[in-house]
């Protein structure tokens, strides 16, 4: 149903660029009111009824508000408009939090735990990758490899014999080797409970190692 005609003899002129558009869009809205109505049952007559009602009964000063939200905003230079828009939104989400505590709850909770997970995340790396060792004279700790014989792998195992001859060379203050090694030990009754290793603490003391403790593994 069009209520165009209704619309624009309860208005009076509102002598603004847009007042065909604003009357357009009310009349829509009348109509969406009065469809809705007949969906639910009501009557023609009943429904055109809810339909006007919907509009303001002060006519003067429904139109005298539309004419105020039709004039542009007088334009702001400068770093005030960035404020004054900034200040707007930031209102206006807090409007909208306020009026949805559930979702409100839901987002901070989210927030407080992406960033409990990023600090835990930053404070590995940093403590493994970013920070440098606890050292006072870490220039003085170096890692040696040894390549493979075909020449295909850089960083290779080596034999104790060519371990022996780098300890013994003179260039070094001390060395120490590791591996990797998989046993299994069985214990019977009265047997020693025991099983220590570990000899490279002298050299962890030399590169200035405050916390250079002798390392062990208790079987």
């Amino acid at each position: 149903m069009d209520f165009r005609q209704h619309v624009r003899a309860h208005l009076p002129a509102l002598g603004v660029r847009r007042e065909p558009e604003i009357v357009d869009e009310i009349a829509e809205h009348l109509s969406e009111l009065y469809e809705d109505g007949r969906l639910e049952g009501l009557t023609h007559e009943a429904a055109v009824e809810r339909a006007y009602a919907a509009l303001p009964t002060y006519a003067a000063g429904f139109a005298r508000e539309l004419r105020t939200a039709s004039e542009p905003l007088a334009p702001v230079k400068g770093r005030l408009s960035l404020w004054a828009d900034t200040g707007r939104d930031v209102r206006y989400g807090l409007r909208g939090l306020a009026q949805t505590p559930g979702f409100t709850i839901a987002v901070v909770l989210t927030i407080a735990l992406g960033i409990g997970a990023n600090s835990v995340i930053f404070s590995a790396v940093d403590a493994v990758l970013l920070r440098p060792a606890q050292l006072s004279a870490p220039d003085r700790l170096v890692q040696i490899y040894s390549a493979s014989n075909d020449g295909r792998s850089r960083f290779s195992s080596t034999s104790f014999p060519n371990y022996l001859d780098i300890r013994n060379s003179g260039g070094f203050a001390g060395a120490a080797a590791y591996g990797s090694i998989r046993a299994r030990i069985r214990r019977r009754r009265g047997d020693p409970t025991g099983l220590r290793a570990g000899s490279h603490w002298h050299l962890l003391r030399r590169a200035g190692c405050p916390a250079a403790t002798r390392t062990g593994l208790q079987a």
